[in-house]
């Protein structure tokens, strides 16, 4: 395992965590670690009362709680098990870079091995595409980057060297070709698949993918490609006429560069941004100078959560989807930072605490339940899903590194 102390010397990971202290003299910063470890913990509890194990399910979690017959939900498509949903992956790789702990290295680890080998096709027409969270891993129809991002690898390669996950990487370098015959919104909207020179993507979650694997293969090995079609891609998200709030383009699969859209309208979804692209594009900054696409992607992160009115000022129109502000507190978050904005980071900290921060920061009440309503005895904590677990995490880690001036009290 790699030394803690490098890894926080050398600014890895885009700098987005803080190692927590023995004694966090800040008491509410102190108890923001406790919420995190908490959290974490609760988690492990529930992969050994639910005997999340077995050769295909060991290392995944599952997604949402059904608090009346007391069990997770098995038995319903779309929130069995989690397959990556939301960045969980990343959450718990963020929280063992913070917190240093062996238990989350290994249970990030199991993760990766499980999300990276079940979650991704291998071989056949969706290869190399990940399946979305399904009863089965492998059973929703929808297959996406977002899934098998390298986003979710590359923690655990650079920690450990491990060549197996260098081969899953390795796998995603032309991923989005497969898009061409496999577009993700196939079902929602007529796609243009007559140019196979082509392929439409969002700015979200397909290029923050695909990124993250030229991004990946650029560092490991210098391959001048992969640093090209990075740049490209880049160079013409920043040229957008709304920047990352264009949405989505067409790009050349070779060249990586998106056509400029004519659109002049923005488009948002929250789920742009929750599938790692907050954490590559931070990294992309800091290590790419291109000031064009550092503006348009501090933009995105200032007004995301922004009012209305703000939006409509800034942007032209309004965002009709704005959901997850609490996970996108992170994102105002790194704009105060940039900007060096007190105002922001107050708005961070009301954005990620709802304005009710001892709410937001209480451990939940956890309830035992037993026979007759369940088999083996369980807890249960109201009002926890692993789609909220890891925003969470990822929020309250990133504002732990992006707010200086925290207040002194709840």
């Amino acid at each position: 395992m790699a030394d803690m102390n490098h890894i926080q010397e050398s600014g890895v990971f885009g700098g987005l965590w803080t190692v927590q202290q023995e004694t966090e003299p800040h008491p509410v910063k102190a108890q923001i670690n406790e919420r995190l470890n908490w959290l974490f913990d609760y988690y492990q509890q529930q992969v050994k009362q639910h005997n999340w194990y077995g050769f295909w399910d060991y290392g995944d979690v599952m997604h949402t709680y059904d608090p009346d017959r007391h069990v997770w939900r098995y038995d319903v498509g779309g929130y069995a098990w989690d397959n990556s949903e939301l960045a969980t992956d990343i959450w718990l790789w963020y929280y063992f870079l913070h917190s240093g702990r062996a238990d989350a290295f290994r249970m990030a680890e199991a993760m990766t091995r499980h999300t990276g080998e079940v979650d991704v096709h291998h071989i056949g027409p969706f290869a190399p595409l990940g399946s979305r969270h399904n009863v089965l891993h492998w059973g929703c129809s929808a297959k996406q980057l977002r899934i098998s991002t390298v986003a979710n690898r590359r923690f655990y390669y650079y920690l450990t060297a491990d060549e197996r996950i260098g081969d899953l990487m390795d796998e995603q370098l032309e991923a989005h070709k497969s898009l061409h015959d496999v577009p993700p919104m196939r079902k929602r909207a007529n796609v243009d698949v007559s140019d196979s020179t082509m392929v439409g993507l969002s700015f979200g979650t397909d290029w923050g993918s695909i990124a993250s694997a030229w991004l990946t293969d650029w560092e490991r090995t210098g391959n001048e490609k992969s640093y090209q079609r990075l740049v490209n891609s880049m160079e013409t998200i920043a040229a957008q006429p709304k920047g990352f709030f264009t949405g989505s383009g067409r790009m050349n699969v070779e060249s990586g560069a998106f056509d400029i859209s004519d659109r002049k309208g923005i488009s948002v979804s929250h789920l742009n941004a929750v599938f790692g692209l907050v954490e590559i594009c931070s990294e992309l900054v800091d290590l790419i100078d291109m000031p064009a696409f550092e503006s348009a992607w501090i933009r995105y992160c200032e007004f995301y959560n922004a009012s209305p009115n703000k939006q409509k000022k800034e942007l032209g129109s309004v965002s009709n989807n704005r959901s997850l502000p609490q996970g996108h507190s992170r994102l105002t978050a790194y704009a105060a930072m940039k900007k060096n904005s007190d105002k922001l980071a107050e708005r961070a900290w009301n954005e990620f605490t709802r304005n009710n921060p001892e709410k937001t920061l209480a451990i939940p009440e956890v309830k035992v339940v037993e026979g007759p309503y369940s088999l083996n005895p369980v807890s249960e904590a109201e009002g926890i899903s692993t789609n909220y677990s890891a925003q969470w995490g990822l929020a309250a880690l990133q504002i732990l590194r992006f707010i200086e001036n925290f207040p002194e009290e709840l």
